[in-house]
């Protein structure tokens, strides 16, 4: 199995108002993601041990109130994402040291990419709904035959621009008929997903997991980025085609293991508990018993 470690401050994040570094004198300041101080240490955690952690952040809502919520629980996204700013001296006014901060632009940007591919492409692919598809694949004539385009639709941050995904004058396409939807769709998908793939490296080696005499090992993803990990879940969901459910407690969205019940639908034990709790409150609020009691208060 993956496994890449990140790390979340003590005390979360924060957004506020950051010059770039070495602007000190010049420049208005912008509002970044920037840690909160805390003389804890981080808390790391694998980052495959959410599987498809990538479905949850293409969920979230690009405002500061939705980006902070999901970076107090997994971290910063890091790499292209990150900018060094200025970070201000806790004890000493006036003093400044390099430090790392997201802006809202960076995120919203990563976001929507990621809900493009997986709610406007994969999904719709997966369920036969060809219908919705039309939006960002076009068949065209033209004086050799025809050809069919992926449209990038407008996601800020990203330059709207159509791809020719196949063309009959430059090659055979037996696999692909005329205003066909799902196929292009599925060309598409892996051409995105590559080129992020490409953009966001990711190193692996392997390991050592062995207990005692027996041998194991699992294939380590160092990265310092936490988009990169979340590109290379989707690429291997793409592979592989995992059942996905979202959690009817917290929301979040996990994957249908061998380990897991084929009809669950919380991501947790602590959830599944949780979830528990509040039917036996709710139950137990709106009893004859307890009505009564309060009529008689």
């Amino acid at each position: 199995m993956f496994e890449a470690t990140w790390a979340v401050p003590a005390a979360g994040f924060k957004w506020a108002e950051r010059r770039l570094l070495g602007m000190m004198k010049r420049g208005k300041p912008a509002r970044y993601l920037v840690p909160l101080a805390s003389p804890d240490p981080p808390r790391i955690y694998d980052v495959f041990s959410r599987t498809v952690l990538f479905r949850t952040f293409a969920s979230v809502e690009p405002s500061e109130a939705g980006v902070l919520y999901f970076a107090n629980q997994y971290g910063l996204l890091g790499g292209h994402c990150s900018t060094r700013i200025s970070e201000p001296d806790a004890t000493q006014p006036g003093k400044f040291w390099p430090g790392c901060g997201e802006s809202l632009d960076a995120w919203a940007r990563e976001i929507g990419l990621m809900r493009h591919v997986v709610v406007d492409l994969l999904e719709n692919h997966r369920n036969g709904y060809a219908l919705n598809l039309r939006e960002f694949i076009t068949w065209e004539r033209t004086k050799d035959g025809c050809r069919v385009l992926y449209t990038v639709p407008p996601i800020p941050g990203w330059t709207r621009q159509s791809s020719v995904l196949a063309s009959y004058s430059r090659e055979s396409l037996p696999t692909v008929q005329t205003g066909d939807m799902l196929r292009p769709a599925w060309l598409a998908i892996l051409s995105v997903v590559n080129a992020q793939l490409e953009r966001h490296t990711i190193q692996a080696h392997l390991v050592d997991r062995s207990k005692t005499q027996d041998a194991a090992a699992a294939l380590s993803l160092p990265t310092n980025n936490l988009i990169a990990a979340l590109w290379f879940q989707l690429a291997r969901a793409v592979a592989d085609n995992p059942r996905i459910q979202r959690c009817a407690a917290c929301g979040d969205y996990f994957e249908i293991t061998k380990e897991k019940r084929a009809d669950a639908i919380f991501c947790t034990p602590a959830c599944r508990l949780r979830a528990y709790r509040k039917r036996q409150k709710e139950q137990s609020a709106g009893s004859p018993k307890t009505s009564s009691r309060r009529h008689a208060k």
